[in-house]
């Protein structure tokens, strides 16, 4: 798996600037969107201590008495029925800019791995005209994710590992979301535990890279913090993506052409 990430890390190095500049140009009104509708840092403070509190009550759900239950109940109420940080039409612009990000960034890897020039504005329009599948495939891969990980957690990682390959099968082979997601689950047999590995490593990279560019820029206003941890958390996802990009590349030389499929396998 580490040869892997050097094998991604030399692709990304030799064309860091052109990925880039694709990502922020995809990117750019979620980046202001981020900033404009921004909670205040208080805010963001309050929802994570009552987030906190809600999980410590929760633990302790089976050693509280009766008095205790009303309270953790009254406080999950109040989690639950509190203003999101941000508002739903943030989440929708944010699964159509990565949506055309992966259909791009798919696009650009493919043509250069195979030798050929890149033409950036050629690049948008196929994107664009890939953008509804992606769309709906990313979208429904979030929601699948999002109520695995309520159930015990598990089932959202392994909805994770097993549907990683979704959409580069659209942008490559053309595949609508159901037969890439039922080729996804194929191409990932035998290999979970590396799909797992790679997934943590990435998901730390990213979320080291949120987690310091909020905390370490306090000398400027919260919502412009906002907005740099947001752009480099998506170029630390773009590399994520090169990396994920290259296990599909090596199970799909191994595997039989399948019927419908623009490519060989």
């Amino acid at each position: 798996m580490f040869q892997r990430y050097k094998e991604s890390w030399f692709f990304y190095r030799g064309h860091w600037q052109s990925m880039v500049r694709l990502v922020l140009l995809i990117n750019f009104p979620l980046i202001l969107a981020v900033g404009w509708f921004a909670p205040t840092e208080q805010q963001v403070i309050d929802r994570f201590t009552m987030l906190n509190q809600v999980a410590v009550s929760v633990q302790q759900d089976s050693q509280q008495s009766a008095i205790e239950q009303q309270s953790t109940d009254k406080l999950l109420s109040q989690y639950q029925n509190s203003e999101p940080l941000f508002t739903p039409g943030l989440g929708v612009l944010q699964t159509i800019c990565w949506a055309l990000s992966l259909a791009v960034l798919t696009l650009f890897m493919q043509q250069r791995i195979a030798g050929q020039p890149v033409n950036e504005s050629a690049l948008f329009r196929q994107g664009l005209k890939l953008l509804g599948m992606v769309g709906v495939a990313t979208l429904l891969i979030n929601m699948l994710v999002v109520m695995g990980l309520q159930l015990f957690i598990l089932p959202g990682v392994w909805l994770m590992m097993k549907t990683t390959f979704v959409p580069f099968l659209i942008v490559e082979d053309r595949l609508s979301p159901l037969k890439a997601f039922r080729q996804s689950l194929i191409m990932t047999r035998g290999i979970a535990s590396q799909m797992f590995l790679g997934m943590v490593l990435t998901g730390i990279i990213g979320l080291l890279v949120f987690t310091f560019t909020a905390g370490l820029l306090g000398f400027i206003a919260f919502p412009a913090r906002l907005m740099v941890a947001t752009t480099l958390m998506l170029l630390a996802m773009s590399f994520n993506t090169v990396f994920f990009y290259r296990y599909f590349c090596l199970i799909k030389e191994s595997m039989p052409k399948q019927p419908g499929s623009h490519q060989q396998y």
